[in-house]
């Protein structure tokens, strides 16, 4: 045996070894930027990396976590984390390793993690040994963390963390990219949905204006052949009934008048807990006999600079509604008024756009039930005029409501999931009671 030959062996198989590592990763590292760069959602390729990541670096655990605006990170996808432990919050920006991570703006090497305090208890129940924290750096800014975990002692080296950061870079990127696309959809969306608006009302007020007028003209034409017609004759009868469908149909047009936020009602300053507590009695006997309604009133006063009517036509309407979304059984309604923030208010770029605050605080009525509840594309046309998934000739209560709504300078939002009923949230701009400001304008 020549000198030097099992050393020259070692040496050739740890090259093929070492060759073949990287004929692996080249071909994984090519995988991820194809994934990169195909045209999905970004929730879609955000898993697709995260899977590829979790091949190619022998990783039990991958998460990506983006900063929110409450201080702490929220999970925007992940691999092996079950759903139990994603649910709940990680680590906030103010202390550990995620935090070093986005502030040196560089990757942080954790090889012995068991007993860390800086370890998330997402991860520390998983029994994580090693782990690795890298930000996600954007072109300005720092967009996010990616964790990649190991349940075993095998750590993560140096050349890991140098190849992991280059691909952060590369995700940060794509996930500009992808919220730069899905902001300009948003605003296409907010640009048709004004433009719907404006047709829809322009057209509207000119129909409901005429409309009314020709009413108000045969209203008075039945009341003077009423007046000269002898009582008993059987046509008084038939014009009565001619006089009751042209006021219901004279409704329908002031509803079309305050959808528009056109109606003539006087508003002055009231107190809105007050009111609504007035109102309940003539709503409550409206609803299903199985439906539990509880309210939750301050009791301070909160208010409002309002037309009594409209407030109350607005309370009837949310309760009617979430009335009709208790298909069967038991249902319950909470009704709840408290004093909110502006700053708290997150408006609804569907039923708002470019909606701003014009006070610092505001008066939020809140209507809650366990009915059968909306998916968006049922959403997204529940505040349209004469839409309806229930009784036909009906289709104007939410509606309504947002014209109100919108005419005194307020708000509407909605949270409501299929199954699992909804939740309305008027909000109305306090203000301060005073002798000069409770004339009615």
């Amino acid at each position: 045996m020549r000198y030097g030959g099992p050393e020259r062996r070692l040496a050739r198989d740890a090259a093929l070894a070492e060759y073949r590592t990287a004929i692996r990763d080249t071909t994984r590292l090519n995988r991820l930027f194809a994934i990169l760069s195909e045209p999905a959602p970004l929730a879609i390729l955000v898993d697709r990396v995260l899977l590829a990541l979790s091949e190619m670096f022998a990783a039990d655990i991958v998460a990506l976590l983006q900063p929110s605006g409450a201080g702490d990170l929220l999970l925007l996808g992940a691999i092996g984390l079950p759903e139990e432990l994603a649910g709940r919050p990680i680590s906030g920006l103010e202390d550990g390793y995620a935090a070093v991570a986005i502030n040196d703006r560089g990757p942080v090497l954790v090889e012995s993690a068991l007993g860390d305090p800086k370890i998330d208890s997402q991860f520390a129940e998983l029994g994580v040994e090693t782990a690795t924290w890298l930000p996600v750096l954007g072109s300005q800014e720092v967009l996010g963390v990616l964790v990649l975990a190991r349940c075993q002692p095998v750590p993560f080296t140096r050349s890991d963390a140098d190849m992991l950061m280059a691909m952060t870079y590369r995700i940060g990127l794509v996930v500009e990219r992808a919220r730069a696309d899905e902001a300009g959809r948003r605003l296409d969306a907010r640009l048709r949905q004004a433009e719907k608006v404006e047709s829809l009302g322009r057209m509207a007020a000119a129909i409901a204006h005429h409309f009314n007028n020709k009413l108000t003209a045969v209203m008075g034409s039945l009341e003077l052949a009423l007046d000269d017609l002898a009582a008993g004759r059987d046509v008084r009868v038939e014009i009565a009934n001619a006089q009751e469908a042209t006021r219901q149909a004279s409704t329908v047009s002031q509803l079309m008048l305050s959808y528009l936020g056109q109606s003539f009602q006087a508003r002055e300053v009231l107190d809105l807990v007050a009111t609504c507590r007035e109102a309940l009695p003539d709503v409550v006997r409206s609803l299903p006999p199985t439906v539990r309604l509880r309210t939750e009133f301050p009791d301070a006063a909160l208010t409002v600079r309002a037309s009594e009517v409209e407030i109350r036509q607005v309370l009837s309407n949310l309760l009617l509604n979430a009335g009709e979304a208790i298909d069967t059984g038991e249902g319950k309604i909470v009704l709840s008024i408290r004093e909110v923030p502006a700053s708290q208010i997150v408006p609804s770029p569907l039923l708002s756009p470019g909606w701003t605050p014009k006070a610092s605080s505001y008066a939020c009525l809140e209507i809650l039930d366990n009915g059968s509840g909306m998916d968006a594309q049922l959403l997204g046309n529940a505040f349209d005029p004469f839409f309806t998934t229930k009784f036909t000739g009906r289709g104007l209560g939410l509606p309504v409501v947002l014209g109100v709504v919108r005419a005194h300078h307020g708000t509407v939002t909605v949270d409501s999931e299929p199954g699992r009923g909804s939740t309305f949230r008027v909000f109305l701009p306090l203000t301060v009671s005073t002798p000069e400001n409770r004339k009615p304008e």
